[in-house]
């Protein structure tokens, strides 16, 4: 439920009165929390509690862009929310329990956040202004403030509109705050965007952030209607749509959704709490990755805060620790690396489960993983064989390692270039 966690928003502020924010059943304020609640227009010390315990607001690099005043707007020059996007991402991430909510009366019933009984620390970039939004300087201010004040974890849904030349763009000014916040043991998560779905408009791409995109579960509002003979007829919808539809000549556009779609699937919380295995990822590979991807000394160096010299290794960039495996131009064969640690029970044994793309041969070694006291920590290598001529789009498949408990899963896209290995 997330007691005695401070949660960071960075985003358009908070509206305080919101139900999402009363602190009864919240513990006190934790010991490590350094921060202040900041006054301003319509915001004053009254307005933090147990639950929001802290709010800053940023403005000065904005007003350097886009000076305004507030008398000619819907803003406030304080934390408090004169958008609602800042108060939605908080209640979404912590907002308390409230009882009795429905939507036009539809799906009564308790609303709470991710993490109920979490604290909330509140950082203002976002301005409701014509043209407005968040600039590199409030945000990156806001970073600083976050990582000062003690988070304990990092809210960050907003984007860039800056076109997304690679993988890591050094103008990106939540990449470079979020390296830090990494750097200080402060994991962010941040939003996938709202575009696509074409390629290269997925946002918040760097992987040192937790990218979380929008989705949905399954549910209905049944609602009953009656017609004019009496007859009473059940059904369910939440919109109405025009009568007509669009009829597609060669068929329906709609595909079936893979990973490039759904990332790694549904988030299970009860099960995330207890994964069994986790891939961990340190500052120093996320180093050796930028190095590989072609930036220079003095660029990471400029990131880092560190004197840093770049020196390509051969698969590198496809040798960093994520979850998930990638190959995006195998032509015969490559070999990829993971480690990953036991956090489950101290004498466990892995078994790998593999499910190879079409027209791919995985090859993994070891196909075991026996962990104790002295081997919390172990590798295995992965080489992929191109055994077909798929030229064209990726192919995807799966590596699941289990101990009959725990099922943790990598999903795998391979694209295949023309020539192929026969193995």
């Amino acid at each position: 439920m997330g007691q005695g966690a401070i949660i960071g928003v960075i985003d358009s502020g908070v509206w305080p009165e919101s139900k999402s924010f009363h602190d009864e059943g919240m513990g006190p304020v934790p010991s490590h929390w350094k921060g202040i609640c900041q006054q301003g227009e319509s915001f004053n010390s009254s307005n933090c509690n147990r639950k929001i315990i802290g709010a800053r607001w940023f403005v000065k690099g904005f007003q350097d862009q886009i000076p305004f005043n507030t008398t000619e707007s819907r803003e406030f020059m304080s934390p408090r929310d004169g958008e609602g996007h800042g108060s939605h991402t908080a209640s979404t991430a912590a907002g308390n329990f409230v009882q009795k909510l429905s939507y036009k009366g539809l799906a009564a019933g308790l609303a709470r956040g991710g993490a109920p009984l979490a604290h909330l620390a509140i950082y203002k970039v976002c301005w409701n202004i014509e043209d407005g939004g968040c600039t590199d300087a409030d945000l990156l201010k806001a970073f600083d403030k976050a990582i000062h004040d003690g988070v304990d974890i990092l809210s960050v849904s907003i984007g860039n509109n800056i076109p997304l030349f690679s993988y890591v763009d050094m103008r990106n000014s939540i990449a470079i705050g979020s390296f830090h916040a990494n750097l200080n043991g402060i994991p962010v998560i941040c939003s996938a965007g709202n575009d696509g779905p074409i390629s290269q408009t997925v946002e918040n791409t760097a992987p040192w952030l937790i990218t979380v995109a929008a989705s949905t579960i399954d549910r209905t509002f049944p609602t009953a209607i009656t017609l004019g003979n009496n007859n009473t007829l059940w059904g369910q919808t939440s919109q109405t749509g025009t009568d007509g539809m669009k009829i597609f000549e060669e068929g329906s556009p709609r595909k079936e959704a893979d990973p490039f779609d759904i990332g790694g699937g549904h988030v299970n919380p009860e099960k995330a709490v207890y994964p069994g295995l986790v891939y961990d990822t340190n500052t120093k590979e996320y180093i050796q990755f930028l190095c590989s991807m072609g930036y220079s000394s003095s660029s990471v160096t400029r990131l880092t805060n560190a004197t840093i010299n770049c020196m390509k290794k051969a698969n590198t960039r496809l040798n960093l620790n994520l979850p998930s495996i990638t190959i995006p131009n195998l032509k015969t064969r490559a070999k990829v690396a993971r480690k990953v640690k036991n956090v489950g029970n101290v004498n466990s044994v892995y078994k790998a489960i593999v499910q190879a793309p079409f027209g791919i041969n995985m090859r993994v070694e070891p196909t075991t993983l026996s962990f104790n006291m002295n081997n919390k920590i172990l590798s295995y290598e992965v080489t992929f064989f191109s055994t077909q001529k798929v030229q064209g789009g990726y192919r995807f498949g799966s590596l699941t390692w289990t101990d009959g408990e725990h099922f943790v899963r990598s999903p795998i896209s391979v694209r295949a270039m023309e020539a192929y290995a026969d193995v």
